[in-house]
């Protein structure tokens, strides 16, 4: 097989690879994990309502914004507390 013809089969097989999304269900790992799918349900809340208020300048959207950051920093220090309880166990 001359070189050319391998290179041309790699690149076929490359093609037929099909690379699927590795999605990690968190929560049902540790207690740890559920309050990490937590925070990134607010940070989703959160990008959402930043649009709001970055492109429409809309005023409830900043305060709702910034009740996330409330929710973040709480589900911050409850990730912290578990995951050094799950490390010592």
């Amino acid at each position: 097989m001359s070189e050319e013809n391998v290179n041309d089969t790699v690149e076929e097989v490359v093609e037929e690879v099909v690379v699927e999304e590795v999605v990690i269900d968190y929560s049902s790992v540790s207690k740890s994990g559920e309050v990490f799918e937590n925070m990134k349900t607010i940070f989703g809340e959160m990008e959402a309502h930043s649009e709001k208020w970055f492109n429409k300048n809309t005023k409830s959207a900043s305060a709702k914004m910034r009740k996330c950051t409330i929710a973040l920093d709480r589900l911050g220090k409850e990730f912290r507390k578990e995951s050094v309880a799950e490390c010592k166990d």
